[in-house]
C-alpha cells in the first residue's frame, strides 16, 4: 500500500506542471505560480526542481522591472516513432495533387483528409496484426 503523502506529493506535482503549461510559451513566474495555486514559495520551489530533473519543465532567470525572478515553461512532450524509409516513401502527401495547397487551416488539411487518414488506419492495423 502506497504511503499518502507520496500520493498526495504526486497529485501537487501534476498540478503545477500543469499550472505551468496552462501559460504557454509565455510561461509563468515562479512567485506568481505560487500565488496562482496558493501553495508556499518553498514547497514550490521544490516541486519545480523535481519537475525540472524529470525535463518536464524549464527555468529561466530573468529580469523583469529591474527584479531577477525564475520563469517557468512547459517543455512538450517527446514521441519516439520508428519510422523506416520505405514507410515513408508510401506516405499518399507526397505524390498527392493538393500537396503544396495542403495545410492546418488551409482548403486542404492533413487533419480532415480521407487519404491520409485511410492510410494511417491502415498502417496502425497492419502493425497490430503484426503485434498479436
Amino acid at each position: 500500500m502506497q504511503d499518502g503523502n507520496v500520493g498526495a506529493d504526486g497529485e501537487l506535482e501534476a498540478k503545477v506542471l500543469e499550472a505551468i503549461k496552462s501559460h504557454g510559451q509565455e510561461g509563468i513566474v515562479q512567485s506568481q505560480l505560487a500565488s496562482e495555486l496558493g501553495i508556499e514559495v518553498k514547497e514550490i520551489a521544490k516541486l519545480v526542481m523535481k519537475l525540472s530533473r524529470k525535463g518536464l519543465i524549464k527555468k529561466e532567470t530573468v529580469t523583469i522591472d529591474g527584479r531577477r525572478v525564475t520563469k517557468l515553461y512547459g517543455v512538450p512532450r517527446k514521441i519516439r516513432l520508428d519510422v523506416k524509409l520505405d514507410t515513408l516513401v508510401e506516405i499518399p502527401c507526397f505524390t498527392c495533387r493538393y500537396y503544396s495547397d495542403c495545410g492546418p487551416g488551409g482548403r486542404w488539411s492533413p487533419r480532415d483528409c480521407i487519404i491520409l487518414n485511410e492510410w494511417l488506419e491502415r498502417k496502425v492495423q497492419e502493425r497490430a496484426s503484426r503485434s498479436s
